[in-house]
């Protein structure tokens, strides 16, 4: 079992993410509230919702592409689907720029992420999710694990809730989501504690209809 488990381990591909959920605080910025309305304003927007007795406004900017502004008037800016982290990045600076601010933008607040990975199972093995689940319920990370949970009629993965890093759905292909993410520094941590169960548990069966259809 030791040498399929660090097979598995060894051979693991990096975990691809897929969606981010960022912040920028411009609540410093003097006016900021006049900024910020007059960008409401302004053509460079697309409103989509922005009522006049609201603290905020959601929109869409046409320079920063498939993503979408929670502008609140006190100068706190959500920005959500976002595909990558340069674009992330950038659009701290892209929001300087559209309410005319000098200076350089607040730093970027990674808020949420959604994360998947894969580990290196082959096509006639599967993961028993009921070894898995029993494992992850005892495993030396309960501490940081609030609850484990796997019923198949609800939810066709088992879920590993984390107190602080973000949950992992875990699929019987060998897939694992990661939701609720805050940060590089958590997924990494999601990453460990999947590999750990997964090292240290006998789930790893050979399936008896032959190769997996993912």
């Amino acid at each position: 079992m030791e040498c399929q488990q660090q097979r598995v381990i060894s051979r693991e591909r990096a975990p691809l993410v897929h969606h981010y959920k960022c912040s920028f605080d411009f609540r410093s910025v003097p006016d900021i509230r006049q900024h910020i309305i007059g960008l409401l304003s302004s053509s460079m927007v697309h409103k989509r919702r922005h009522e006049a007795n609201e603290s905020y406004a959601i929109v869409t900017l046409p320079s920063v592409s498939n993503c979408t502004f929670m502008i609140f008037h006190s100068g706190f800016v959500n920005v959500s689907a976002l595909r990558k982290h340069s674009v992330a990045l950038e659009t701290g600076e892209t929001l300087r720029k559209a309410l005319g601010l000098a200076g350089p933008a607040p730093p970027c607040q990674i808020d949420n992420m959604t994360a998947s990975g894969q580990l290196c199972i082959r096509s006639d093995e599967y993961l028993d999710l009921d070894k898995l689940c029993e494992r992850a319920k005892r495993n030396s990370y309960e501490a940081s694990v609030e609850f484990v949970r796997f019923n198949v009629e609800r939810f066709p993965g088992c879920q590993i809730r984390t107190r602080s890093w973000g949950t992992i759905n875990c699929f019987s292909s060998g897939t694992w989501v990661g939701v609720g993410v805050k940060g590089f520094e958590n997924l990494a941590k999601l990453r460990h504690l999947i590999r750990h169960i997964v090292t240290h548990s006998d789930c790893i069966s050979r399936s008896t209809f032959g190769e997996r259809k993912d």
